[in-house]
C-alpha cells in the first residue's frame, strides 16, 4: 500500500524519496567497513619476529680447547750406582721424604777399599823409584853393573872355549828331528803306493751320495714336467680361497665406505655406558683400597688392643685350668670315669698342650698389634691400592677408546680405514694373481725352470763323476801325487843333511861372529856401569814422574768408585720408586731408587691435531682434579710436541702444562681435566654464537632496522668461545640481532593475509659486559 502523507518523527520532521534512503543506507554500510579496517589495523598485535633481539656489546672473549691428562712430577730422577756390587743397606722406604745428600743405600765396599789401598801403595812405589832416581845410584847398583860387566866378561871367555855340552845336546836333538820328519815323508810315500782302507771307504760313501743326488734332481725335472695330479689340485684350491679372499675383502671395501650401521653406533654407545660403568665401580675400589692402607699404616684401634688383651686372659685361665685338672688327675683319677687312669691323664695333659699353645697364639697376636705395622700387611694394603689405580686407569683408557670409537662411527669411515680397507683388497688381489700364477706353473712349466731343472741334473752327474774320479785315484794313485810326495821325502832329506852339518859346526868350535857379540855384550855391560856412575838422565827421570801421574790418577779412579758405593739424594724430594734389596747383586747402571720432587708437577695431556697449531707454550691455562673438585689451579703450557700420536685412528699432540700446586700434594697418575686459552681478546664486539648464521661461504646476521624489521647484514667474525662469536667488521655497538630459537615453534595463527604464524620463543644468552 502506498503512503502519500510523509513519515514524521518525534522532535524532527524529513521525508526520504526512495533513491536517496538507498544511498544513505550504502554510505552507512562504507562507513562500518572502514571502522573495522582502523580498528584491526591499530589495535591488533604486531608481527612477531623470528628470534630474540640482543643488543651487540663489548667485552672479552676466549677461545679455548679441553683436553684430559695425568699428573707427573716435572723434577724426577732414576738414581743408580756408580759401580756394581752387593746391597749392604738399604736406608730408605718407598714414601720416604728424603733431604738433598741423604744417603738412600750403600754397596759393599769391601773389595773397593782393597782397590783403593793397592792404587795407593802403587802410588808410593813410583813416588819412590822417582826420589831413587833423583838420589842416584847406590853402591848396591854399581856392584850390580860391575857384575855384569864381569858376567859379560864370563861369557866371551866361554865363547873362546868353544861349545858346552848342552849346546852339542841341542845340535843333536834338531838332527834326531830332521830325521823323523824324514820317517814321516817316506810313510806318506807307501800309503799313496798302498792306500788306506778307511779313506777308500770314504770315497765310496760320496759316489753313493752322489748318486742319490742325481736321482734326486732327475725327480724335480720329471715333476716339473709331468706335474701330479694331488698338486694341481693343491694350486686349484688355492686359486678358489683366494678368489673368496678378494670377494671377501671388496665386500669389507664397500662396508667400511658405506659408513657404520645403526646396530654399529647402537653397540658402541653401549661400550661408552659400559666403560663409565667400571670407571664408577674402579674409582670406588679405588677410594676402599686408599682407605684400608691408611688403616693398616695408622695400627690397630684400642678396642682391637682390647680384645686382644681380653683373649690373652681367657687363654691364661684356660691354661690354669687344664693345668689343675692335669694335677688332680696324677694326684687322683676319677675312677667313675669310662676311661683308664692311664687315658684320663693323656687327655688332661693334650688339654694343657692345647691351652697353652692357645696361649701363647693369643700372646703373639697381642705382641703384633701392639708393635707397628707389619712390612707384609704394608705391602698387600699397597699392592691393593696399586692394582685399583690400575684398574681405574684402564677403565678410563677403555672410556677413551670407547669415546673415541664411538666418534669415529658417527664422524663417518676415515680416510685411513677406507685406505686399509683397499690395501687389503689389493694384498687379496695380488694373492690371487700369485695362487694363478703358481697353478699356471704347474700346468705350463716355463722354459726358464725346464732349463734350470736340467742344470741341476746336469750338476749332479758332474759331482757323480767328479767322487767316482777321486775314488778311482785313491784306488789307483796319481802319478803326480806321487812325485809331489817323493819331494817331500827329498826335502826332508836333505833337512837331516842340514842337522847333521850343524852338529859337526858345534863341535867344531867358536866362530868369529860369536867371539864378536860377546865383545859387544862387554861394551854393553860396561856403558850401563859408567852410566850408573854418572847419574839418572833428564828422560829417565821424566819417565818416572809420568808414572808417578799414573799411579795417582788410578789412586783417583779408587776412591770415585768407593765414593759411588754411597747413593745419595740429589735434592729434596720423596722416594717413589726401589729397586734394589738388602743382599742382592745390583748392576752399575741399573736404576735402583726413583726420587720425585712433590713440590713440582705438571700435567701431561693430549689435544687435538685441529686445535694444536694455535697451541703455544707460554698459554695459560686451568686446571682441576676429580680428586680435589672443589679447587682449580692455575697453569701455562710449557711444551708442546712437534709431532703427533696414532691411536686407534685419532691423531693427537702430547702437551706438558706446568701447575701452581698453592700448597695441594698431587701425587703423580693423578687424572685432570685442562682447558687451555688459545686465543683471548678485550673489549670486542660480541653476539651470542647462534645469531651468525651461514649462506654457502657467507656469513650474515639478522638485524632490527630503524622501523622495527629485521634485515640481513654480512658480517666478518673472530675468536668464538662456546657460546659467544666475536663481530669483527659488519655491526656497531648497540645494534640489536636476533638469535634464533632452540625450542619448537608455536601454534601459528591464522590472520587471514598469507598465514604468518607466531612468533618463536628464545633461550637467554650472557654476554660478558664490557672489559670482564
Amino acid at each position: 500500500m502506498e503512503l502519500d502523507t510523509p513519515l514524521r518523527l518525534p522532535g524532527r520532521a524529513f521525508a526520504l524519496g526512495p533513491w536517496r534512503g538507498l544511498a544513505l543506507a550504502v554510505a552507512v554500510i562504507g562507513l562500518g567497513a572502514a571502522g573495522y579496517i582502523a580498528y584491526t589495523r591499530f589495535t591488533a598485535a604486531p608481527a612477531a619476529l623470528p628470534g630474540q633481539p640482543i643488543a651487540v656489546q663489548r667485552g672479552s672473549i676466549a677461545q679455548t680447547v679441553t683436553a684430559s691428562g695425568t699428573v707427573s712430577a716435572v723434577r724426577q730422577a732414576k738414581l743408580s750406582f756408580g759401580a756394581a756390587g752387593t746391597a749392604r743397606d738399604v736406608l730408605v722406604q718407598v714414601g720416604d721424604a728424603v733431604e738433598a745428600g741423604q744417603a738412600l743405600a750403600r754397596l759393599d765396599d769391601t773389595q773397593l777399599k782393597l782397590k783403593l789401598q793397592q792404587a795407593q801403595s802403587n802410588l808410593r812405589t813410583a813416588q819412590l823409584r822417582v826420589d831413587q832416581l833423583k838420589e842416584g845410584a847406590t853402591e848396591e847398583d854399581i856392584a850390580s853393573a860391575e857384575a855384569s860387566v864381569q858376567a859379560a866378561q864370563a861369557r866371551r871367555a866361554d865363547v873362546a872355549a868353544g861349545a858346552t855340552a848342552a849346546e852339542v845336546q841341542s845340535a843333536q836333538a834338531a838332527l834326531t828331528s830332521a830325521q823323523a820328519n824324514y820317517a814321516g815323508a817316506q810313510a806318506k810315500v807307501d800309503a799313496l803306493q798302498q792306500p788306506n782302507e778307511a779313506e777308500v771307504q770314504t770315497a765310496q760313501a760320496a759316489v753313493q751320495a752322489a748318486q742319490q743326488g742325481l736321482e734326486s734332481a732327475r725327480q724335480k725335472l720329471d715333476q716339473l714336467t709331468h706335474p701330479a695330479q694331488q698338486d694341481i689340485s693343491t694350486a686349484e684350491a688355492a686359486v678358489a680361497q683366494a678368489i673368496d679372499a678378494t670377494r671377501s675383502a671388496q665386500a669389507r671395501l664397500d662396508q667400511v665406505a658405506a659408513g657404520a650401521t645403526a646396530a654399529d653406533l647402537v653397540a658402541a654407545q653401549a661400550a661408552v655406558d659400559s666403560a663409565r660403568a667400571r670407571i664408577d665401580s674402579a674409582k670406588s675400589n679405588y677410594l676402599v683400597s686408599q682407605t684400608k692402607l691408611a688403616q693398616v699404616k695408622q695400627g690397630p684401634t684400642k678396642e682391637e688392643l682390647v680384645a686382644a688383651q681380653a683373649a690373652v686372659d681367657a687363654a691364661q685361665v684356660t691354661l690354669a685350668n687344664a693345668e689343675n685338672n692335669r694335677t688332680n688327675v696324677e694326684a687322683s683319677p676319677d675312677l667313675t670315669s669310662t676311661l683308664s687312669p692311664y687315658q684320663q691323664l693323656l687327655k688332661a695333659k693334650s688339654d694343657e698342650a692345647r691351652a697353652r699353645a692357645d696361649h701363647e697364639e693369643a700372646v703373639r697376636k697381642l705382641r703384633d698389634l701392639q708393635s707397628q705395622p707389619l712390612p707384609a700387611d704394608l705391602q698387600a694394603a699397597q699392592s691393593a691400592v696399586d692394582s685399583a689405580k690400575a684398574s681405574l686407569d684402564s677403565a678410563q683408557g677403555d672410556l677413551g677408546s670407547a669415546q673415541a670409537r664411538l666418534a669415529q662411527l658417527k664422524a663417518g669411515p676415515l680416510p685411513a680405514d677406507v685406505e686399509a680397507a683397499r690395501s687389503a683388497l689389493t694384498s687379496a688381489q695380488v694373492n690371487y694373481k700369485n695362487a694363478q700364477a703358481k697353478l699356471d706353473t704347474l700346468l705350463h712349466p716355463s722354459a726358464a725352470d725346464v732349463q734350470a731343472a736340467q742344470a741341476s741334473v746336469a750338476n749332479a752327474e758332474a759331482n757323480l763323476a767328479s767322487a767316482q774320479t777321486k775314488l778311482d785315484q785313491l784306488v789307483n794313485a796319481d802319478p803326480a801325487d806321487l812325485a809331489s810326495a817323493q819331494g817331500q821325502v827329498d826335502s826332508a832329506r836333505a833337512a837331516v843333511a842340514s842337522a847333521e852339518a850343524k852338529l859337526a859346526e858345534v863341535r867344531a868350535g867358536p866362530k868369529k861372529a860369536d867371539l864378536a857379540a860377546a865383545e859387544s855384550s862387554i861394551k854393553s855391560a860396561e856403558a850401563q856401569l859408567a852410566a850408573k856412575k854418572a847419574g839418572p838422565t833428564a828422560s829417565a827421570l821424566a819417565l818416572a814422574m809420568e808414572g808417578v801421574t799414573g799411579a795417582q790418577l788410578t789412586v783417583d779412579q779408587a776412591q770415585l768408585d768407593l765414593a759411588n758405593t754411597t747413593l745419595a739424594a740429589p735434592f729434596k724430594g720423596v722416594v717413589s720408586a726401589l729397586a734394589v734389596n738388602l743382599g742382592e747383586q745390583v748392576g752399575g747402571s741399573a736404576a735402583a731408587v726413583t726420587l720425585v720432587d712433590p713440590s713440582a708437577v705438571k700435567v701431561d695431556a693430549n689435544v687435538d691435531e685441529v686445535d694444536v697449531a694455535k697451541m703455544q707454550v707460554g698459554k695459560r691455562a686451568m686446571v682441576t682434579f676429580d680428586a680435589v673438585p672443589e679447587r682449580r689451579f692455575n697453569g701455562r703450557v710449557t711444551a708442546v710436541a712437534p709431532s703427533g700420536v696414532l691411536q686407534q685412528g685419532v691423531v693427537s699432540y702430547p702437551v706438558s702444562i706446568s701447575i701452581e700446586p698453592q700448597g695441594a700434594t698431587l701425587p703423580a697418575g693423578l687424572s685432570a681435566s685442562v682447558t687451555i686459552v688459545l686465543d683471548e681478546r678485550a673489549n670486542a664486539l660480541v653476539v651470542p654464537l647462534r645469531a651468525v648464521q651461514r649462506r654457502g661461504r657467507e656469513q650474515y646476521v639478522e638485524v632490527l632496522g630503524p622501523e622495527g624489521k629485521p634485515e640481513q647484514r654480512p658480517v666478518r667474525t673472530g675468536l668464538s668461545s662456546d657460546q659467544s662469536v666475536e663481530i669483527a667488521d659488519g655491526l656497531r655497538e648497540g645494534e640489536q640481532v636476533l638469535v634464533p630459537g632452540t625450542t619448537a615453534a608455536a601454534p601459528r595463527l591464522n590472520t587471514g593475509f598469507g598465514g604468518i604464524g607466531g612468533q618463536q620463543p628464545v633461550q637467554k644468552v650472557f654476554v660478558g659486559p664490557k672489559g670482564g
